[in-house]
């Protein structure tokens, strides 16, 4: 599926700022959105930085995400 522009009205998410922000690499969008797929072209969304540098900033800014149990 393409990009239909659809997730450009949820793209208020500038980066990982939030936990709620997502990034869809086919779009080349980060937005607010609580869903695991991109609502206009269905592809799986990724919740955390993949870079090793912007993910232990990550890390440190949410620890209960990478609490043990």
């Amino acid at each position: 599926m393409d990009c239909s522009s659809k997730c450009r009205e949820y793209g208020k998410s500038r980066g990982y700022d939030t936990p709620d922000s997502r990034y869809c690499p086919k779009c080349g969008a980060f937005m607010a959105w609580e869903g695991a797929f991109c609502p206009c072209c269905g592809a799986r969304l990724k919740s955390k930085p993949r870079h090793a540098k912007r993910r232990r900033a990550y890390e440190r800014q949410h620890p209960e995400k990478y609490a043990r149990n």
